[in-house]
């Protein structure tokens, strides 16, 4: 009986396991049959789609030509072909339980943190990565959290060994939080109560006014006499190498964000 149940209980296991990434394509693969959804709108019935090395070669209907001698050809008739999702501004790969604090790594002490990279702590190996790619999301911008500047964003596939593997873009943008005017109140076990405003909002700001001009003078120097990490982190917000992403919600305090984007020359 206890060989029995060790025999039952072994493709349990082996089911718990991560999917292996995708191997490289060694030929090209052509979906035939299908219905084609293009991403501008544009659906074509019985459609046809050719990639190769993770690259499209061809869209088109039943005539569109290729190789098919050399070609892996799949008849997904009364299927829908469409573009991989792109999930932006994403915990992806930085949380897997929020309630397990062991587990995130989106969040970073201190306010002001242009330097903390996303890069670095996403998690090829995390679990809601292949429940989110089953779903048609093949990329996802991982964002830092936490604090006003709360770090840089990559850009990754969400199919790869390790982080290093999956990266498509490097720190492509930093992230803002604008302190807004109000803040809502209750929350958690609390009912919602309201706005109320924002006491410790003009101290953030004088602080972000400090950060983005001791940045701006500091990007103006080729070589710094004292190296600055969180300064150098922002340097390509000035040459256009990177993107400031601000978090806001209200009216009020997005033209007040864009304003201050505009005076810091971002």
């Amino acid at each position: 009986m206890k060989n029995l149940l060790f025999f039952l209980l072994t493709p349990l296991s082996l089911l718990a396991q991560n999917p292996v990434p995708g191997k490289p394509q060694t030929k090209p693969v052509a979906l035939v049959g299908g219905t084609v959804h293009v991403g501008t709108g544009q659906v074509i019935e019985n459609g046809v789609v050719v990639f190769d090395n993770g690259l499209l070669k061809a869209v088109g209907n039943a005539q569109t030509s290729f190789d098919r001698v050399a070609t892996e050809v799949i008849d997904v008739t009364g299927k829908h072909v469409y573009p991989g999702l792109i999930a932006a501004a994403t915990t992806v790969g930085l949380t897997e339980i929020a309630a397990v604090r062991a587990t995130d790594d989106h969040v970073e002490t201190g306010q002001i943190n242009p330097n903390v990279r996303a890069l670095v702590a996403y998690s090829a190996d995390s679990e809601i990565i292949p429940t989110v790619r089953g779903n048609g999301v093949l990329v996802a911008q991982a964002v830092p959290d936490g604090g006003v500047v709360t770090g840089q964003s990559s850009i990754f596939n969400l199919d790869g060994w390790n982080w290093e593997d999956a990266v498509l873009r490097t720190d492509d943008g930093i992230w803002l939080t604008y302190p807004p005017l109000f803040n809502r109140t209750g929350g958690g076990f609390e009912a919602p109560a309201g706005l109320r405003k924002n006491d410790n909002r003009q101290p953030i700001l004088s602080e972000l006014d400090r950060t983005f001009a001791d940045a701006k003078a500091y990007a103006e120097l080729k070589i710094p006499a004292t190296p600055n990490l969180k300064l150098e982190a922002m340097r390509g917000l000035f040459d256009g190498s990177k993107t400031l992403f601000i978090n806001v919600d209200y009216g009020r305090d997005i033209i007040e964000a864009v304003k201050f984007a505009q005076r810091m020359g971002v």
